[in-house]
């Protein structure tokens, strides 16, 4: 958008599959844009017949057909965990809440395991647990602070959030780094306090009891996280990296962080008992 500052009249022509990320629709739906929708079969003399029976036909009646040969905008992803009107329902305004109003700081971390410009994102999350008089108890997603990096730029990261927050935990994802990941934050940081987590379940899993706080109105974002909401959104019951073509690391941070507070806000009883988690939950 910085590019269009020349001229009387800048405009921008921005071609894509329609993915129902924020950005998408916020431009899809502004007034001062002009959309034109194309389908496939406006091509098809370009196209291979082959492609046209074979490929095309196997796919046809199914959510991808529809959104890669028709151009839809699918908003109501099937089996999805975290909904954006949820994030917009609960949202705080984005103004300072000092450290010293959490009673407990978690910092998620899921680190990628090369740092080139095509290398995943270093998922990198700050969420507080309010205050212990608080009726009901809830989490805050404070901060996003994701983005490619080398080890030791995340480990700085992480480290300077650390004392800005005042944080007693950081949880560290260890499956792509293992012992690297220990070294690194010990190299940077030999006082802070972390725990390395290992994904023995798939994300879907481990997202889903995050995905009912959200529901219950027990965790708020403070302020807009666009990429972190767009990633959340994405995840589904049946949640393919390999599929979807990217990895959700800022959803993962997240899910790390807001895993290690979840006990402090799980359902009570009418006697104010903790009820038992679901057998899905995490330990």
């Amino acid at each position: 958008m910085f590019g269009l500052r020349l001229g009387a009249r800048p405009q921008a022509i921005v071609t894509t599959t329609p993915k129902p990320k924020r950005f998408y629709l916020r431009l899809i739906n502004d007034a001062k844009s002009h959309v034109t929708k194309v389908s496939t079969f406006a091509n098809q003399a370009n196209l291979a017949q082959g492609f046209i029976d074979g490929i095309l036909a196997e796919y046809e009646g199914t959510r991808l057909y529809r959104q890669e040969v028709h151009a839809e905008v699918l908003t109501d992803l099937p089996g999805q965990l975290f909904r954006h009107e949820v994030f917009d329902r609960d949202r705080m305004p984005a103004e300072s809440m000092p450290p010293q109003f959490f009673s407990k700081i978690v910092i998620g971390l899921d680190p990628a395991a090369s740092s080139n410009e095509n290398s995943d994102e270093t998922g990198i999350v700050v969420v507080g647990l309010g205050p212990e008089a608080a009726d009901p108890r809830k989490i805050y997603v404070l901060e996003d602070a994701s983005g490619v990096m080398a080890p030791n730029e995340w480990a700085r990261r992480v480290f300077q959030l650390y004392e800005y927050w005042q944080a007693d935990l950081v949880v560290a994802e260890k499956n792509m780094g293992g012992d690297m990941v220990a070294h690194v934050l010990r190299s940077e940081a030999p006082s802070m306090r972390f725990q390395l987590v290992t994904a023995t379940k798939g994300k879907a899993v481990r997202a889903e009891p995050v995905s009912l706080l959200y529901e219950q109105g027990k965790v708020a974002h403070v302020g807009p996280f666009s990429r972190l909401e767009d990633d959340l959104a994405c995840l589904t019951v049946d949640f393919s990296r390999a599929k979807a073509g990217f990895s959700p690391d800022r959803a993962d941070a997240l899910i790390w962080a807001v895993s290690a507070l979840r006990r402090y806000v799980q359902p009570r009883s009418a006697s104010g008992a903790i009820l038992a988690p679901r057998q899905t939950w995490m330990s």
